[in-house]
């Protein structure tokens, strides 16, 4: 495996929220990997049908597991985010959290995204991302670390990195702008393939999925939020807690935000929330 370092690629900071060029070269990129997917799927179809693979998020979402334990107290800890006055708000998110094991399962049936299902990144947030730059500015952008890796609605990996990964101010001001820099980027590459992006992928039904499938983005907030809120060497060991859960079938998931930067993440987390509100996807 190459080292990108030595081809002048670098990470960006976890712990500052995405600008506009960064998030306009990553929502770039997904849109021909998306493009990609799609022209291979109606091009050759059984070739195609390895990369339809189950979504290893699943393993971890049964009765007891340290993740889905991590999922539903941070669900709880951003709910705790808003003001007493943001009622609605507040009963929203109640709700999601609620129906969290019903999205969970809508989300890992990709039968339910067909016919626009993709094989998607899994883990689409700042820290599986290296760049490389030109006099300053990001001109390329790779995603690492496909492990997670899953066929599902191209949505998820986009409502994941964009909510997850950008604040209020970016997404108040360029949110749509960047829905449609990824769907132009997934249109032009399936031209050059060859095919209509009004057959393929037709911008309705990108903007029907982002309605359907919006929310993944804040569910996985709550839990990414809190470690772009917290230093590196305070993070917890995920490896650790999960091989102490496998020991010991116990875990204290407080000690997942014990060292979380507390104002950065109110800020940040509430915002997530009015956002998706905003947009309709809860």
């Amino acid at each position: 495996m190459d080292d990108l370092r030595q081809k002048d690629y670098t990470m960006f900071t976890k712990d500052k929220a995405v600008d506009y060029e960064h998030t306009r070269l990553t929502m770039e990129q997904l849109g021909r990997y998306n493009a990609v997917s799609l022209a291979m799927k109606h091009d050759r179809p059984q070739e195609f049908e390895q990369f339809k693979v189950s979504d290893p998020m699943k393993e971890m979402m049964g009765p007891g597991n340290p993740f889905l334990m991590m999922l539903q107290k941070t669900g709880m800890d951003a709910i705790e985010t808003l003001e007493p006055h943001e009622t609605k708000e507040r009963a929203k998110m109640q709700k999601l959290l609620d129906n969290m094991m019903a999205d969970f399962e809508r989300f890992d049936n990709y039968e339910l995204a067909e016919p626009y299902a993709v094989l998607g990144h899994g883990d689409c947030w700042i820290n599986n991302m290296m760049y490389r730059y030109r006099k300053g500015a990001p001109e390329q952008v790779i995603l690492l670390d496909w492990q997670s890796a899953r066929y599902a609605s191209p949505i998820l990996d986009l409502a994941y990195f964009i909510l997850c990964c950008t604040d209020e101010e970016f997404r108040r001001r360029h949110y749509d702008e960047m829905m449609n820099v990824y769907y132009n980027s997934l249109a032009t590459l399936l031209e050059q393939l060859g095919h209509s992006p009004q057959e393929i992928f037709p911008r309705t039904a990108f903007l029907r999925q982002l309605r359907q499938y919006g929310r993944f983005g804040l569910l996985l907030a709550a839990f990414v939020v809190p470690m772009l809120c917290t230093r590196k060497e305070d993070l917890l060991d995920m490896d650790a807690t999960a091989e102490m859960f496998r020991e010991t079938e116990t875990v204290d998931i407080a000690i997942y935000t014990k060292n979380t930067n507390q104002s950065a993440y109110r800020k940040r987390m509430s915002a997530v929330i009015r956002d998706t509100v905003r947009y309709g996807y809860i």
